[in-house]
């Protein structure tokens, strides 16, 4: 049995080397970037990267140079980085009369949310700095991964996120997803406290997937189930709902 189960397991490893040179969502930070550097160009104004580390998207670029219309571009931090970034805790609610109150026109958020318990103050939070454009990159499935310096609390479907900035007065404008078998997959969500100011971005598309995330991981897996999931599209979903 152990002989089989490495053989299966060297299968599978073949599979996925073939399935990556043919297939660029097989890696899911670099799906989202690709999907961020085709509307980053469409947001002026000041922009902010919200726990974005040293800003580096792990393709040699930085985050900043997607924004190339921007007028200043912020980085905050949980902890220190850098020596111009702001230090902000997304888990201490902002009011008001804190100082990054309705500072940033966009706002971006990569694979931060999943390591904040506070979910929902955290959200709150970016809606609360932004003056009108949220973005934010969260993993639907994606393994456990932390540090000393933060824990993993979370994973997110389409319902969960678009549902969270709703709460808040933000609707969807973009929603999207890569479907791998076998590696990671984010949720891209793009929400706007004014939707109507951005009807005319013919690169935003509110829904292009047929196919909900982590289909083709169960077909992979379990390939001789023939039941036929029926696809209803997430916002009309939620939309139904309320």
């Amino acid at each position: 049995m152990k002989i089989i189960k490495n053989l299966l397991l060297q299968i599978l490893t073949l599979l996925h080397g073939l399935w990556s040179k043919k297939n660029f969502e097989h890696n899911a930070r670099f799906w989202s970037n690709q999907i961020l550097s085709t509307v980053a160009h469409n947001f002026t104004g000041d922009i902010a990267n919200i726990s974005g580390g040293k800003d580096q998207d792990k393709q040699h670029k930085t985050y900043k140079e997607y924004f190339s219309n921007a007028r200043s571009y912020t980085i905050t931090n949980y902890i220190k980085e850098l020596d111009n970034d702001i230090v902000l805790d997304l888990s201490k609610p902002i009011d008001k009369n804190h100082d990054l109150y309705q500072k940033y026109d966009v706002v971006l958020t990569h694979t931060v949310l999943e390591h904040i318990f506070d979910t929902q103050t955290a959200i709150s939070n970016l809606c609360s700095i932004s003056r009108d454009i949220v973005i934010t990159i969260v993993p639907f499935i994606q393994a456990f991964h932390c540090r000393e310096t933060f824990s993993d609390y979370w994973r997110f479907s389409p319902h969960a996120v678009i549902a969270l900035f709703n709460k808040h007065g933000f609707k969807t404008l973009h929603i999207d997803w890569n479907d791998d078998p076998f590696g990671n997959i984010y949720i891209f969500h793009i929400a706007s406290k004014n939707p109507d100011k951005w009807n005319t971005i013919n690169s935003f598309n509110k829904i292009s997937k047929k196919v909900y995330p982590g289909m083709k991981r169960q077909i992979f897996l379990t390939p001789f189930i023939k039941k036929k999931i029926k696809y209803i599209d997430p916002l009309n979903k939620l939309n139904q709902i309320k």
